[in-house]
């Protein structure tokens, strides 16, 4: 199966189905819809951030290749995988 892709202007936004807390390098988030726990490392955790803060994918790759020093194509599929399984999970969503 192919990898998503999304476009640099896209914007998300957390659907308010998740309880969130930040530990010092990590984020531990339930959905509260189906009781799912899910421990986020530090760069998922960093992308998380960036979407609650309005920011489009454009801008978190390179926020994020710069922050931790990644190539552009691997950033670039990294965040989308993650965004992918977001959406899936109905934890973010497109702002219109």
């Amino acid at each position: 199966m192919p990898a998503a892709s999304f476009s640099a202007d896209m914007l998300l936004e957390p659907t308010g189905q998740a309880l969130f807390t930040e530990l010092s390098d990590s984020m531990i988030m339930m959905d509260v819809k189906t009781g799912d726990y899910l421990e986020l490392n530090l760069v998922c955790t960093r992308i998380w951030q960036l979407l609650a803060d309005g920011k489009p994918l454009g801008e978190i790759y390179g926020i994020l290749q710069t922050q931790f020093v990644v190539d552009a194509g691997r950033c670039k599929s990294d965040v989308d995988e993650f965004v992918a399984d977001l959406l899936d999970r109905n934890l973010v969503r497109p702002v219109s």
